[in-house]
């Protein structure tokens, strides 16, 4: 093979470098708080035994903001398992600003 098709193998074959990070707590939610809408409106944190799922992120809660497009469903599935202490698993996006989005909830 000759150089230049190695080397457009290589761009499409390398790995794609993003700013952001997916990953899937789980745990209960053990605190809810309600801030302005588009600023990181509903927040959560989380609990699983002795250990923080959302300790990387930014003062250790995830968010969705009313912009969201299932944002009732998100959050009345929250608080369902916050007054239920049934565990959620959190899809959610870690932000180059270390705050995490949640994208999906599993309750």
């Amino acid at each position: 093979m000759n150089n230049s098709l190695l080397t457009v193998l290589a761009i499409f074959i390398a790995p794609t470098v993003t700013s952001a990070e997916d990953f899937a707590p789980t745990g209960l939610v053990s605190r809810v708080w309600v801030a302005g809408g588009q600023n990181k409106g509903f927040r959560v944190y989380l609990k699983n035994k002795d250990t923080d799922p959302l300790s990387s992120c930014s003062y250790s809660f995830a968010y969705i903001d009313a912009s969201h497009d299932n944002y009732q469903a998100a959050v009345s599935t929250l608080l369902s398992s916050y007054y239920q202490s049934k565990p959620v698993k959190l899809h959610a996006t870690k932000e180059p600003t270390g705050f995490c989005r949640i994208d999906e909830v599993e309750g």
